[in-house]
């Protein structure tokens, strides 16, 4: 009764307990890890739309120098809050549009809601788990990649053991 007088209170796409994927954990060690997963799946799509012809590289490159800090980890906030238009200094910056670009080659939109408490960045990171299907099986699978050489691995899987 309720749905009917006010349809637009219902979710737009029902999941049902059995469809809910696994929770990330919380524990710091493996959010690392999680943070350095993600780092590498959306080099390796940038990668992959440079080799299907979607973007240029120096496109790619663009993209990756405005998302990626000097240490390889992805900050959002300054493309969400461009986005947004919450940083006057970015309002008609080349590299913004180029990294807008990118995402839609990608097919990758972020629908970022300001009437929520819950961060931007935070929003816009569950997306993108959600939009390349993360999980720990494959992040697991991908460590070799993820880490670089075998000393990183060991203690990669170590961190992600205790």
């Amino acid at each position: 009764m309720f749905a009917e007088i006010f349809p637009e209170t219902l979710p737009k796409q029902v999941i049902f307990p059995h469809e809910v994927p696994k929770a990330v954990p919380m524990e710091a060690h493996f959010r690392r890890v999680w943070n350095l997963y993600r780092a590498h799946t959306l080099k390796k799509a940038f990668d992959k739309a440079v080799t299907d012809g979607k973007i240029s590289s120096s496109d790619r490159d663009t993209a990756i120098h405005f998302l990626f800090d000097k240490q390889g980890r992805i900050n959002f906030t300054p493309f969400i809050l461009g986005s947004l238009d919450l940083r006057p200094d970015l309002i008609g910056d080349k590299n913004l549009e180029t990294t807008r670009n990118v995402f839609a080659a990608l097919e990758l939109e972020f629908d970022v809601c300001i009437n929520t408490a819950e961060p931007f960045e935070c929003q816009v990171l569950a997306q993108f788990d959600g939009h390349f299907k993360l999980t720990e099986a494959d992040m697991r699978a991908n460590l070799p990649q993820i880490s670089g050489h075998l000393l990183n691995q060991n203690e990669t899987t170590q961190q992600l053991a205790a």
